[in-house]
C-alpha cells in the first residue's frame, strides 16, 4: 500500500502551473481518439470499482471526459490543431485522476481490522506524519484547515490502545484517516483555484501585451494579416477562463509573436534605408547652414536608430523614427520655400494630366502588393520546418518590404521588385511541393 506521502507529492505538484512539453506531430486523429476513448474507459471501469468517489476525482473526470468529446467533434472537422490540444488536456487529466485514485484508495484500503496493539500503534504514527505533512503544506500556502479535531482522534485512539480496545481504536481511526482525505481534497480545490485564479492574471497580462503589439504592427505599417491574427487571439483570451486552455493559447500566440518579430525587423530595416535615402536626396540641395546641421543631426540619430533595432527595442525604435521625421519635415520646409516657383503655373496643366493615370497605375500596384503579401503569409506557414525555403521567404519580405517604401516615388522600380517576389515564391513552391 502507498503512503500519504504520495497524495502530498501529487498535491504540491499541482500547485504549480505546468505546460504540457510532448508533442504529438505524427500522430493520426483517429489513433488520438481511441487512446484518449480508451484512457477514458479505463479510468471509468477504476471509479466503478470504489465504494465511494471524492468530489475531486468526480470533477477531474467530468473534466477529462468533456476534453476527450470534443476532441472526437475535432476530429470529425479535420481540426488538426484543435484535436491536439484536446487530446493532450484529457490525458493530463486522466493522468491526474489515475494518481488520485491511487492516492485515496491506498489510504481508504488501510487495514485496521488487525489485532496486533503494535501494528496499530505503527498504524497511527504513520497517521500523525501524514498529518503534520499537511498542516505543514496549509501553513505554507496560508490554507486555514482546523486539525484541533484530527488532533483529539488521534489522542482518544492512543488512550483507548493504551487501555487494550482495539475495536474502538479502529473505529476512532477511521475517523481520523477520513479527515486526512477531506482535509487533502479541501487543500487541493484551494489550490486548483489560485492555479486557476494565476491563469487569469496571466492571461491578463498576455492581453494588455497583446494591444501594444496591435497598436506597434499599426504604427509600423504591417501587414492585416498579422494584425488580424494577434485580434483572434485578443479575443479568445478573453473568453477562456480554464488554466490548461490559456496555457495553450498562450502557446499559439507565441507562434504569432515570432512571425511578428520577424516582420517588424524587416520594416523597421525598410524604414531605416527610406529615411537615408530622404536624408542622401535632401544633402545634395542643401539651402543653409541650417538644414546642414538638421542633417548631420538626423544622421547620428539613424545610427541610434540602427542599434535599437539590433537591441529589439522597438518601442524606442518607433520613438526615434518619429524624431527623425519631425527634423526631416522641417528640412523640406525650407529646401520647398526657397526654391523657385516661377515654373509651377507652366507645370500644372501637364501635372494634372498625368495624375489620373498616375493614381490608377498605383491603385493596381497597391493590389499586386495586397494579394503577394497573402501569399507570403500562406506560405510561411507551411514551410517552417525547411530551413532553406524559411531564408528565401525571409528575403521575399524584405523585398516586399521595399516594394511598399518605392511605390509613391517609383512605381516601375515597385513593380520590378514584385516580380522578383513572385520568383522567389515559385521557387519556395517547387522546394516545398
Amino acid at each position: 500500500m502507498k503512503p500519504l506521502a504520495f497524495i502530498l507529492f501529487a498535491l504540491v505538484g499541482s500547485m504549480i502551473l505546468t505546460i504540457p512539453m510532448q508533442a504529438y506531430a505524427d500522430a493520426q486523429l483517429d489513433s488520438l481518439l481511441r487512446i484518449a476513448n480508451q484512457a477514458r474507459d479505463n479510468i471509468k471501469i477504476r471509479l466503478s470499482q470504489l465504494e465511494t468517489v471524492p468530489n475531486e476525482i468526480s470533477k477531474l473526470y467530468e473534466q477529462g471526459s468533456a476534453e476527450t468529446d470534443a476532441l472526437a467533434k475535432s476530429v470529425l472537422e479535420g481540426d488538426v490543431t484543435t484535436a491536439k490540444q484536446h487530446f493532450l488536456s484529457a490525458m493530463k487529466l486522466f493522468k491526474d485522476i489515475s494518481n488520485e485514485i491511487s492516492s485515496y484508495v491506498s489510504v481508504a484500503a488501510e487495514t485496521l481490522s488487525s489485532t496486533d496493539s503494535s501494528e496499530l500503534k505503527t498504524i497511527i504514527i504513520r497517521i500523525e506524519k501524514d498529518a503534520n505533512r499537511l498542516k505543514a503544506v496549509a501553513t505554507k500556502n496560508n490554507i486555514e484547515i482546523d486539525f484541533i479535531e484530527f488532533d483529539n482522534l488521534i489522542q482518544i485512539a492512543k488512550q483507548n490502545l493504551d487501555a487494550g480496545n482495539v475495536d474502538e481504536v479502529n473505529k476512532t481511526l477511521r475517523v481520523a484517516k477520513q479527515f486526512i482525505l477531506d482535509a487533502y481534497n479541501s487543500i487541493s480545490e484551494v489550490a486548483k483555484q489560485r492555479t486557476t485564479d494565476r491563469a487569469k492574471v496571466f492571461a491578463a497580462k498576455q492581453i494588455e501585451s497583446l494591444d501594444k503589439l496591435i497598436s506597434q504592427a499599426k504604427d509600423l505599417g504591417l501587414s492585416q494579416d498579422i494584425i488580424d491574427n494577434l485580434q483572434t487571439a485578443k479575443e479568445k483570451l478573453q473568453k477562456i477562463s480554464d488554466a490548461s486552455q490559456i496555457v495553450l493559447e498562450t502557446k499559439g500566440i507565441n507562434t504569432i509573436r515570432e512571425k511578428l518579430s520577424a516582420s517588424t525587423v524587416n520594416r523597421l530595416n525598410a524604414i531605416v534605408k527610406q529615411l537615408e535615402s530622404k536624408l542622401d536626396n535632401l544633402n545634395k540641395n542643401l539651402q543653409d547652414d541650417d538644414s546642414g546641421t538638421k542633417i548631420k543631426t538626423a544622421n547620428d540619430m539613424i545610427v541610434e536608430l540602427k542599434q535599437l533595432v539590433l537591441d529589439n527595442n522597438l518601442k524606442g525604435a518607433l520613438h526615434k523614427i518619429n524624431s527623425i521625421n519631425e527634423i526631416l519635415n522641417t528640412i523640406k520646409v525650407q529646401t520647398e520655400a526657397t526654391n523657385d516657383t516661377s515654373n509651377s503655373v507652366e507645370t500644372t496643366d501637364s501635372t494634372n494630366k498625368t495624375v489620373g493615370n498616375a493614381d490608377s497605375e498605383v491603385e493596381r500596384i497597391k493590389a499586386k502588393i495586397q494579394t503577394t503579401e497573402e501569399q507570403l503569409n500562406n506560405l510561411s506557414e507551411t514551410v517552417t520546418q525547411n530551413k532553406i525555403a524559411t531564408k528565401w521567404i525571409a528575403r521575399a519580405f524584405s523585398l516586399l518590404e521595399d516594394a511598399k517604401l518605392n511605390l509613391d516615388t517609383s512605381p516601375e522600380k515597385t513593380m520590378n521588385t514584385l516580380n522578383e517576389v513572385d520568383k522567389i515564391i515559385r521557387m519556395v513552391q517547387k522546394l516545398v511541393s
